[in-house]
């Protein structure tokens, strides 16, 4: 275990990922920093000594060896504290050419908001509203295209739409007291460069701006009444995941780099994707890193302190390609503490369960509860025979959404430990 440690933190510290723009000590706590002045001619020597005066601190950092699949790496031991998942409701109302693309429950957690995409392209094709308790749906934007789409979460959700003429209405998908979305909330927005727009990846109600994807792939913080540019976010990557804080002002942005979609054949580490998080008030990037797999989800838990990264990478087994699945909890405040986890199945969502845990939806339809900073898997569930391909989590409701189109409700309980 040890060799492994000693050579993986060689490897992050010495062999800086390919298309990292400043020095990888970035990704070290700053505490670590100072040791990295000292000359590669006592390697040996401050590699020996991180083992020993950080060993809990590198336990929870290192991803553990990919022959023992689903494991995390460990910190200090503490007593287990079992969860199960108890099935509440399944819900299969969809058409047979649907699959569930993305879940957010409604502020209450009453109700759901799905969004739908075909199971054949993965395109989006359509928006609902629905009742968790009945089971009942309304179709509230039909069809999703390259010109509509929805973004944000809980009572942040919006529903944007390009008009003619480069207008962009933006709606509030709020819920009334009846158990209803209500859209009265309207933002009617005169673009400035319509031939620019690509959508619309994030929305901030309370700080009353929009996140704008351009053609040329920067994001734009733009006000939601002036219809101004803010603030421009300079990535030089295509981006694949963005999330907002609860507060609105601190973004993640996760994708890989251009070069990798237009020369792969020459970037041996191409599908490796950035995260950055930006203060959105002042434009300033607070933290970069390559995480050495491609993002698909990425989301803040309900402090704001945490971003959750997940997605996965194509390994091989010989000659056999096999998913590796990856998930990394970083801290960006304390210089990019982060727990790390993989596992032998794709990982195609993932969200907060607490400031302690988080859930994981995988390809081979199972879903995973993890105390990351423990450094253990706390229960694993068949949900699905198909992919887990949405998951979402309100207090200890759990709704997991499936390719195959249908969602299903959880309860999650939580024993205390004897």
């Amino acid at each position: 275990m040890r060799e492994g440690m000693i050579r993986e933190w060689a490897r992050r510290i010495f062999l800086p990922p390919l298309f990292s723009h400043k020095p990888i000590t970035h990704n070290l706590p700053a505490s670590m920093n100072s040791y990295l002045a000292i000359t590669i001619a006592h390697t040996t020597f401050l590699i020996f000594s991180l083992c020993h005066s950080g060993t809990d601190y590198l336990y929870a950092q290192m991803p553990p060896s990919i022959n023992a699949p689903g494991k995390l790496a460990r910190g200090n031991e503490r007593q287990d504290r079992p969860r199960t998942l108890e099935k509440v409701r399944g819900i299969d109302f969809v058409t047979e050419v649907e699959g569930i693309k993305g879940l957010q429950f409604t502020g209450n957690g009453s109700n759901l908001i799905v969004e739908t995409m075909s199971q054949h392209s993965g395109w989006p094709m359509r928006l609902y509203y629905l009742n968790a308790s009945n089971g009942k749906s309304v179709s509230i934007a039909d069809p999703l295209t390259g010109l509509r789409g929805a973004v944000g979460y809980s009572d942040n959700r919006c529903l944007w739409t390009l008009e003619k003429e480069g207008h962009l209405l933006i709606e509030s998908l709020t819920v009334d007291p009846d158990g209803m979305i209500d859209m009265r909330v309207k933002h009617s927005i005169k673009l400035p460069e319509p031939e620019r727009f690509d959508s619309v990846v994030a929305v901030s109600l309370k700080q009353r701006f929009f996140v704008e994807r351009s053609k040329d792939e920067e994001l734009r913080i733009v006000d939601l009444k002036s219809g101004q540019t803010k603030q421009v976010l300079e990535m030089n990557v295509r981006v694949e995941a963005v999330a907002l804080s609860e507060d609105g002002k601190l973004l993640s942005a996760c994708g890989m780099p251009i070069a990798a979609w237009t020369e792969p054949w020459q970037m041996a580490n191409s599908n490796s994707s950035f995260v950055f998080v930006w203060d959105t008030e002042s434009g300033k990037l607070i933290y970069e890193r390559n995480l050495g797999y491609r993002v698909f989800t990425t989301k803040f838990s309900k402090d704001n302190s945490l971003v959750l990264c997940s997605g996965w990478e194509d390994g091989h087994e010989g000659d056999m390609e096999v998913p590796i699945g990856h998930v990394d909890v970083v801290e960006p405040k304390k210089n990019g503490w982060s727990s790390h986890y993989l596992t032998d199945s794709y990982i195609l969502c993932a969200d907060f369960v607490n400031q302690d845990e988080i859930v994981i939806g995988l390809g081979n339809g199972r879903v995973q509860i993890l105390d990351y900073r423990q450094g253990k898997q706390i229960t694993e569930v068949q949900v699905n025979p198909w992919h887990v391909s949405s998951i979402a989590v309100h207090g200890d409701l759990l709704a997991t959404g499936a390719e195959t189109g249908e969602v299903s409700l959880w309860r999650l309980s939580h024993s205390k430990a004897e």
